[in-house]
């Protein structure tokens, strides 16, 4: 079994090896807890300056497996606040927080954990009436199913679903960080021990004796200062957007083709513009043409006949005029608005800009290679 020194050894190995550019790296988990086991990995949480996307990589290190959670410090924070603070379970912050800064300078690994533990101390956002009511109601169907089981497996199977629930459920009705599976003991102990022996001893009656009741008078219990037990009268509305996708994608553009005069200098203008920019991705490759996709929709570029390139194009004749794309938000116009004046094309209604549609309006009007006008508008 490795120790926590021996943990930290082999994550500097491996950030030396797989992510040498990194600004920071924390080597975390059960063995730098000194909970290790046998079979126990390393979370490894690194931080690079930028990157396309964030992503969880798994491998083996010289026999030992490792869990790599990769981020630039704005996935991080999207991580945090976005998906961690709002599910209630804090895996991503807790490592930052406990983890033992192994690469990057003391300033950054400190900035890093300030914002963990900032947002672990503030806890998970609060639960409303709805939330709880969901919570129970699932609860609530465990339960009846719980009391006639119709086989010693089919129970076995019900009360370990019951476990998680009613766990999370003690711990979130409370405005208390949650967690799932082996979480969930080691949260219901930091918050109370009381209620985690409570917890312990109701399930091992079930599982070493077969006895029900302590689970059911568990779950009676904490249910209880909501309301109790819920099914008569409960209504769960679905989201207006979950429908057929036949329904959602009627009257919505499919695809736009535009031919132009030379392939390749439009390729290098839209996949820098649709790729790095506005989230598109290369969709297909032919000779003389390319597509770009984003959703369901996609722009299609293809090399006009050397025979049709005596009449040039112009937007004011009849036919195409220009192409608007949303963008992120008025700070993505600015960003984007700079990187064409880096690579020199032509910024359209200077005078005006950034508010040429109007003073309410915040967008870039630029030229492609074959001086089809390109908007794009912030929010």
């Amino acid at each position: 079994m490795r120790t926590p020194e021996q943990a930290e050894q082999i994550a500097k190995k491996v950030v030396e090896e797989k992510f040498p550019s990194a600004l920071v790296a924390f080597c975390a988990g059960s063995i730098v807890r000194g909970e290790g086991t046998d079979s126990s990995d390393i979370d490894l949480v690194v931080v690079h300056s930028q990157l396309k996307r964030a992503y969880r990589e798994s491998f083996l290190f010289e026999g030992c497996p490792i869990e790599a959670f990769v981020h630039d410090p704005s996935t991080l924070k999207y991580f945090f606040t976005e998906m961690d603070a709002k599910s209630g379970t804090p895996s991503l912050p807790q490592m930052v927080v406990e983890g033992i800064a192994v690469w990057g300078s003391e300033g950054n690994a400190r900035q890093f954990k300030e914002i963990a533990a900032k947002l672990i101390a503030a806890g998970p956002a609060p639960l409303s009436e709805e939330d709880i009511s969901n919570r129970i109601y699932g609860i609530t169907d465990l339960v009846d199913d719980f009391k006639s089981p119709r086989s010693r497996i089919e129970a076995i199977g019900i009360a370990t679903r019951l476990y998680e629930s009613l766990g999370d459920f003690a711990l979130r009705s409370q405005n208390q960080w949650s967690g799932a599976g082996k979480q969930i003991p080691r949260a219901l102990q930091r918050y109370s021990p009381g209620l985690a022996e409570d917890f312990n001893s109701a399930f091992e009656s079930f599982f070493a004796k077969n006895d029900r009741k302590p689970i059911l008078d568990l779950a009676e219990k904490l249910t209880q200062p909501f309301g109790g037990f819920l099914f008569d009268d409960y209504k769960r509305d679905a989201p207006q957007t979950w429908r057929d996708n036949w329904h959602q994608a009627t009257g919505k553009l499919h695809h736009v083709e535009i031919y132009v005069s030379d392939l390749e200098k439009s390729t290098q203008f839209w996949s820098w513009l649709l790729c790095e920019h506005l989230g598109y991705h290369e969709f297909q490759k032919w000779d003389g043409g390319l597509s770009y996709k984003l959703g369901d929709t996609y722009i299609v570029f293809v090399q006009t006949e050397e025979r049709f390139l005596e009449t040039p194009y112009h937007r004011c004749h009849v036919g195409l005029n220009h192409l608007a794309f949303h963008g992120k938000s008025r700070e993505h116009i600015d960003e984007l608005t700079q990187e064409l004046e880096k690579r020199d094309v032509t910024i359209l209604y200077k005078d005006k800009h950034p508010h040429a549609g109007g003073s309410d309006s915040y967008m870039v009007f630029f030229e492609d290679p074959d001086r089809i006008k390109v908007e794009v508008v912030a929010p």
